[in-house]
């Protein structure tokens, strides 16, 4: 089985981390075409995990848009897989290791192709009519050179039908979440410190890439509404770095709140997330939203856009709350609400350690590998 990864950060780059050791578990042999041109620290130290667990590692760098040199990473992946092919099954992981992968049916024309877009970049609300028509068509003509869809989602879902793709065979597999237990005082009260804080306040954190697709400009929009009404007693925290960085660090300065609003850069999401109170999630769209099972497997109230598996993972009012994409308002207004209830954090966190509870690696692995059963045995009938 052959894996093609360009997007080597983020939550793509997690749930790769996550699977390829399982199937391997699984007697499956497992090979990875991988970019380092954006990969982040996380992506680096799973490629040493990766490779002990047997995977068989080749970095082809690939460009996260469209690009002449994706001529020559397609040429590569074609060199490595007559070198070690054939592959039963080649699986491409986003759009550009989806496009790349389904191209390579070109050239080998039995293996069978399996595309997990962790968000079809048409469900995007910022592209321009012109771009949505191109990578409208860019997936059209590509869905006849694939044999199967994986999807995070029914969000997911959703997009994949309107493009008309309904004839092409799918599974929704959502993402696995790595519940933690929950930090002692003594960790909680450390971790808080290494980040200037005094102990006591309430901390909103958000994780995530700072680009577009996440809305990081809502989450601040939203933090200078509401810490008015908490002066002193409330921080927002950044977890993650990106395009929008500079921008962002300006639009707090902007709006008075630099002084309670901490950009932490990259570092391991799920651990910093038990220096949170609660866990912000601002984006325009997502596939699925790993990041989201992280937070409810810390046992943190969530709140949140209604992307990907978002209505899966927050009941309203259960364990978080779910407010419409760049509603600044609403979300200013439900950080109020948590702000100010501390027995309702704990309520809601607990709720969210349950519902994280059955989002499991086994599961994910075991639902994978039961659809790439399904698609080898339909591609048999069709020859028959």
């Amino acid at each position: 089985m052959l894996h093609i990864l360009e997007a080597t950060a983020g939550g793509t780059a997690r749930h790769v981390a996550q699977l390829l050791p399982g199937l391997a578990r699984e007697g499956v042999e497992n090979h990875l075409a991988y970019s380092l041109l954006r990969a982040d620290a996380f992506m680096l130290e799973a490629l040493n995990a990766l490779r002990e667990a047997g995977v068989s590692l080749v970095e082809i760098p690939m460009r996260r848009s469209p690009h002449p040199s994706d001529l020559r990473a397609w040429a590569g992946l074609v060199g490595y897989a007559l070198r070690r092919g054939p592959f039963d099954i080649v699986h491409g992981h986003s759009s550009k290791g989806g496009a790349l992968v389904r191209l390579l049916k070109l050239a080998f024309p039995r293996s069978k192709v399996v595309y997990n877009p962790h968000a079809f970049v048409t469900l995007s609300p910022y592209l321009k009519p012109a771009e949505r028509w191109l990578y409208t068509a860019a997936e059209s003509a590509l869905a006849r050179l694939t044999d199967g869809f994986i999807l995070g989602s029914t969000y997911e879902h959703r997009e994949y039908e309107r493009l008309g793709f309904s004839k092409v065979p799918f599974r929704i597999i959502p993402p696995a979440g790595l519940s933690l237990e929950p930090p002692s005082p003594v960790e909680r009260e450390f971790l808080r410190r290494s980040w200037g804080l005094q102990g006591d306040e309430v901390v909103f954190g958000f994780v995530g890439r700072l680009d577009l697709q996440k809305a990081p400009e809502v989450a601040l929009r939203a933090f200078a509404e509401f810490v008015p009404r908490f002066p002193g007693r409330a921080k927002l925290v950044l977890v993650g770095d990106g395009p929008l960085r500079p921008s962002l660090e300006a639009m707090a300065k902007d709006l008075e709140i630099a002084h309670a609003t901490l950009f932490l850069g990259y570092q391991e999401g799920r651990l910093a997330m038990r220096g949170f109170d609660a866990f912000v999630l601002s984006s325009a769209y997502e596939s699925a939203g790993i990041v989201l099972l992280e937070a409810a497997g810390a046992g943190l109230p969530i709140l949140t856009t209604p992307v990907g598996w978002a209505t899966d993972i927050v009941t309203q009012g259960v364990n978080g709350f779910i407010y419409p994409v760049g509603d600044a308002v609403s979300l200013a207004r439900f950080m109020g609400i948590l702000a100010a209830d501390p027995a309702l954090r704990r309520r809601m966190g607990e709720e969210s350690r349950k519902k994280a509870s059955g989002f499991t690696v086994e599961r994910m692995v075991q639902e994978t590998l039961a659809f790439y059963g399904e698609v080898l045995e339909a591609c048999s009938r069709d020859r028959l």
